[in-house]
């Protein structure tokens, strides 16, 4: 959808990310979430108005899944009549932009050319505020400082309760204490942010309570203790590398480091510092002859392309140097239009980095 320098991938929300343990997730009820209720419009915010138009235009003319995206797109010089009868037909029936986006998703689940039962798009995001792409480029981050996710207590549960994922080191969350595994009782006092109350409204509450500039959050620790505690939206510098070290277990030695976000590994036309944090990292398991490797990715809310291909090529054995590592596919928009380069979404093949 971009090219390779630019293009980010995102392996879930950075605010909020949302799995299950045991129970499968209930199918769809009655009400098919891909039918659209008109019953009311939404057109008296003029910006998010061009925010929902823009969503839609963008999805069906950049994304892999467009065939299934409702309307026929004009060329570049009729985008205004485009983004005209998307309003008109479409996104006049949805309050926000992320109802938009989440419609859309939806859609992608349908895709008559689908491979696999998960085959579809999990991962776009509406980063308003641009706080997602500043934390992949490495700058400062914001927000409150946590991800959430819904787990079963028990087998015969047949709700899940909201557990905290994960916390970033210098925000709001980590300085109240809070840790992964800690359960959310209540959010401002409210609740009803169990799985069962949240699922019918696509778990807008929760999204709303996290985006606001403050919140009011009463946990259970893992040894029962109760804690309700203040959090603020806050900038701070996040390091991806959480935490990192060497394992000797018998024989082996394993090199072992956490890695919170696909940060950027350059700024501009030169290398960040957290290029030479990684260089850093590496170095040293060389020096220390490591044989085996864990990269720990369980919180990681994805990145920049380029970054990926730099820890492939650090992890790959030499033999496989000239080998393909992936490729791109693109739709037939990106090939028609003057703006699509060959070179940009060519195979990508492995370097050996180091040894």
């Amino acid at each position: 959808m971009a090219s390779k320098l630019t293009f980010s991938f995102f392996l879930g929300l950075i605010l909020l990310t949302f799995s299950s343990c045991k129970k499968e997730d209930p199918e769809p009820n009655e009400l098919d979430p891909s039918v659209i209720d008109k019953s009311k419009t939404y057109l008296t915010n003029k910006q998010e108005n061009e925010l929902k138009n823009s969503v839609w235009y963008y999805y069906k003319a950049l994304s892999i899944w467009e065939e299934i995206i409702p309307h026929s797109i004009s060329q570049v010089a009729n985008k205004n009549e485009d983004l005209n009868f998307i309003q008109n037909n479409y996104t006049q029936y949805f309050e926000k932009a992320e109802s938009v986006l989440d419609y859309l998703k939806t859609l992608t689940k349908k895709h008559p050319n689908r491979k696999q039962e998960k085959d579809y798009d999990w991962y776009s995001i509406l980063d308003r505020g641009n706080s997602v792409i500043h934390n992949v480029q490495g700058t400062m981050t914001s927000g409150l400082g946590l991800t959430v996710f819904y787990l079963q207590n028990n087998s015969n549960d047949n709700n899940k309760g909201l557990f905290i994922r994960s916390i970033d080191k210098g925000s709001s969350a980590h300085s109240a204490n809070l840790q992964r595994g800690d359960q959310i009782l209540s959010i401002n006092g409210d609740t009803k942010i169990d799985y069962n109350n949240q699922f019918p409204k696509n778990n807008s509450t929760i999204l709303d309570y996290l985006s606001l500039s403050s919140i009011r959050i009463k946990v259970k620790k893992q040894n029962g203790d109760i804690l309700e505690t203040d959090l603020n939206h806050k900038y701070y510098s996040s390091n991806p590398i959480l935490t990192s070290k060497i394992i000797n277990s018998n024989e082996r030695k394993i090199g072992y480091f956490v890695l919170n976000s696909f940060a950027s590994i350059r700024r501009g036309f030169s290398y960040s510092s957290f290029y030479y944090e990684l260089q850093s990292l590496f170095n040293e398991f060389e020096i220390n002859g490591i044989n085996e490797l864990v990269i720990d990715l369980r919180n990681n809310g994805g990145g920049d392309v380029e970054t990926a291909e730099y820890l492939a090529n650090r992890i790959a054995p030499a033999n496989l140097t000239g080998s393909e590592m992936y490729t791109y596919e693109v739709n037939q928009f990106i090939k028609k239009w003057e703006w699509f380069n060959e070179e940009e979404f060519a195979p990508i093949k492995f370097n050996k980095i180091g040894s």
